[in-house]
């Protein structure tokens, strides 16, 4: 798919979706533009050099995301030269590789960014894992919040910075939210425990520039 997906209201036609697995791969936008996509499993994989937005209304939410932002081919790594003056681009010809999110996130799954950059919304909530292999300049946070969600153990991978972050994980367990080892989170406003167990491990630091509030029997 090299033009994007957009997934419309249409009174002529009944919409029916059951993902459950499997990877739905777009070089441009993905837009879920109505409120009841809401896969149980798989992967929206945003790859390519285009810039690219990624939403979905209120009520749908999406599964796994890959941020892939990067000039290759289907075939290899290599970075493609060329001119297009409707995008922004860079010197030597690469383009901004960057995804927008343009509307608030609800993401059962992971959070992957293995190139490029990722924008964030005002609301971000994951109910798995956050890995960015890109370091600072894979995330830029804004002055958003990031919610760790549901009942599934979850895993900060590699050293992040967030705006404002918060846990309401329903997990009784111990390793409810994690931060692995070595790893250095950086909080720039808050940090919020309403729920669940937050576990670090050796060598890791959180650096909160505000507040941490941690409720009652959270």
């Amino acid at each position: 798919v090299n033009r994007g997906i957009r997934i419309m209201e249409n009174p002529t036609y009944t919409f029916t979706e059951n993902i459950t697995g499997g990877t739905i791969r777009t070089a441009y936008s993905f837009e879920a533009n109505r409120a009841d996509f809401n896969p149980s499993g798989g992967t929206i994989e945003l790859y390519g050099t285009a810039n690219a937005n990624l939403g979905h209304f209120a009520g749908s939410n999406f599964f796994n995301i890959e941020i892939d932002k990067i000039a290759k081919d289907n075939d290899a790594e290599e970075k493609i030269s060329f001119f297009d003056e409707r995008e922004e681009m860079k010197a030597g010809g690469e383009k901004a590789n960057t995804a927008v999110a343009i509307t608030n996130l609800d993401i059962n799954g992971n959070m992957l960014i293995t190139s490029g950059t990722f924008v964030a919304p005002a609301v971000i909530q994951v109910a798995g894992n956050w890995t960015n292999m890109v370091g600072d300049a894979g995330f830029t946070e804004g002055t958003g919040i990031v919610i760790f969600d549901g009942n599934a153990n979850t895993d900060i991978n590699n050293s992040e910075t967030f705006y404002n972050l918060t846990e309401n994980k329903t997990q009784t367990g111990d390793l409810a939210l994690e931060i692995m080892a070595s790893a250095v989170i950086t909080v720039l406003n808050d940090f919020h425990i309403q729920d669940g167990c937050f576990e670090m491990n050796n060598n890791s630091t959180i650096d909160i520039s505000n507040d941490l509030s941690i409720d009652l029997n959270a």
